[in-house]
């Protein structure tokens, strides 16, 4: 059991590292078009929605 929620941990913690590495990369893709920046807010929000969600995952 213990060695299950070890494997769940890590594979959240590649989806945090995936998550912020793709964040940056729509962040540099939207700086350049102001008409996309709402769009870009709401991925971001999803994102952070995301991240809060897995970092209480990894804490229990």
């Amino acid at each position: 059991m213990e060695q299950m929620n070890e494997k769940n941990r890590d594979k959240i913690r590649e989806f945090l590292n995936h998550a912020k590495a793709l964040e940056e990369a729509i962040k540099l893709v939207y700086k350049s078009d102001e008409q996309n920046i709402t769009k870009y807010c709401g991925f971001k929000h999803f994102i952070r929605r995301y991240n809060n969600l897995a970092k209480e995952v990894v804490k229990e």
